[in-house]
């Protein structure tokens, strides 16, 4: 099974990115993503944001894809 046929088949799928960068001490970074319920064709929008601390220097870009496997996961989401 393909990916596509994959998407098809799960109760929703999620697809999120975000960035970050660390500079020494201080962490900051921030995202996006949306949520995907293939039964009903709902979308929520969702927003994130990271902050830490610790040392180091790193400049993050991750985009991923989540498949949601289970009915009950996709409505137990918040809508608000």
């Amino acid at each position: 099974m393909d990916s596509a046929e994959e998407i098809q088949a799960a109760p929703g799928y999620d697809v999120f990115n975000s960035a970050s960068i660390k500079i020494f001490l201080v962490c900051v970074g921030g995202g996006q993503g949306v949520v995907v319920d293939s039964c009903n064709g709902e979308k929520i929008f969702m927003n994130m944001a990271e902050v830490g601390a610790g040392l180091g220097l790193a400049i993050k870009d991750i985009r991923a894809g989540f498949f949601t496997m289970q009915r009950l996961k996709m409505t137990s989401l918040p809508t608000e």
